[in-house]
């Protein structure tokens, strides 16, 4: 049985970590699988047969940061030894660290791209971006999650690449619970990510701030995510007065059931390169309202929810004052919302996955 090496940060919460536990379950009767870990954060459930290896407890130590990234590049040349092909998150360190490994042992590597590249701060100086756009180059695969991820790369780097291909993430939806969780006689609004600065979460509070004046009935905001900068929304839901109106619930495990009861579903991200909780929306039923990034990709440009663009307070309050006032065109997208995600039938990507494997290492 072939071998195969995913070199991944950790195992906490979030849609690249999940999008990876779904392909390694699906893979995981066709290959042999390792799980190379730096941080040891681990909240999934995995096969038993699926060898999940952790370096060690999360640091803020710089000193130790670095003598953790140390070894844990020779943990990862060790494995890679015993492995036909790897399959690295692509983060900058990671990148340029798989071209190492690869230079010492002539080892082939895909890198998988969840991020929008271009829309990313850009962080240390020229020399670490050319040797880092250098390691996207020398990649023998890029997998991208979107075309909208995948020409956010190509901007980012500047060249043309033919070293991308595009494969949607693998879909797989939990069981829903019955447990009521949010409020009754209430039109409930739902967005699902963590508090940092690429979900722009203040747009969806200030759009709302402006929208409840504006209209007679009860509505309600649900944030579901874990809260790793939570004075940035806090302050302003206090300063906005709407204590009354928002719930930062942290991070659920049970995210379908808050998007099942709720009757509108909003994604106001800066940046997202496919956005797996627009496609956990639809596949709900929900009315969708997007911000013009990955998720418009899911939405076929505003077939399947409505599209506003980025950071713009005005487009986004008027299509939720639209959706709050309009029952009958909430029940219009929620009719049509599955259609959307055939798509991205499993089989398909899953498929995609093993060709371009097996292409690598036959």
């Amino acid at each position: 049985m072939k071998k195969l090496l995913f070199v991944w940060q950790d195992l906490n919460h979030g849609g690249g970590e999940t999008s990876l536990i779904n392909l390694i379950n699906k893979l995981n009767d066709k290959y042999s699988i390792t799980v190379l870990c730096l941080d040891c954060i681990n909240k999934y459930q995995v096969p038993e047969s699926i060898n999940l290896i952790f370096l060690a407890e999360p640091s803020n130590n710089k000193i130790v940061k670095i003598y953790h990234k140390i070894l844990f590049f020779f943990k990862w040349v060790n494995l890679s030894r015993k492995h036909d092909l790897q399959i690295i998150n692509e983060a900058a360190t990671f990148s340029v660290m798989a071209w190492l490994v690869s230079i010492l042992l002539r080892k082939k590597y895909f890198l998988w791209e969840h991020s929008c590249r271009s829309e990313m701060t850009s962080g240390g100086g020229f020399i670490s971006r050319k040797i880092y756009k250098t390691a996207l180059l020398k990649a023998d695969c890029i997998v991208c999650v979107s075309n909208y991820c995948a020409n956010s790369l190509h901007e980012y780097v500047g060249n043309t690449m033919y070293n991308t291909k595009v494969i949607h993430n693998i879909l797989y939806f939990q069981a829903v619970s019955n447990e009521k969780l949010l409020l009754e006689n209430t039109i409930n609004i739902c967005a699902v990510g963590r508090i940092t600065h690429e979900k722009n979460f203040p747009l969806l509070i200030n759009a709302l701030a402006q929208v409840i004046p504006e209209i007679s009935k009860r509505v309600h905001l649900y944030i579901c995510g874990r809260k790793d900068d939570e004075d940035l929304i806090t302050n302003l839901i206090k300063t906005l007065n709407l204590q009354h109106y928002v719930t930062l619930t942290g991070h659920v495990n049970n995210i379908l059931s808050y998007i099942n009861q709720c009757d509108i579903f909003i994604s106001s991200s800066n940046s997202e390169s496919w956005s797996l909780a627009v496609c956990e929306a639809l596949y709900c039923n929900k009315a969708v309202i997007a911000t013009r990034t990955g998720a418009t990709e899911v939405l076929e440009n505003g077939k399947y929810g409505i599209v506003v663009e980025k950071r713009n307070q005005e487009e986004l309050a008027k299509a939720l004052t639209m959706l709050i006032n309009d029952g009958s065109l909430r029940e219009s997208y929620a009719k049509n919302s599955k259609n959307a995600l055939k798509r991205f039938d499993q089989g398909i990507a899953i498929d995609k996955w093993c060709k371009l494997i097996e292409s690598r290492i036959s």
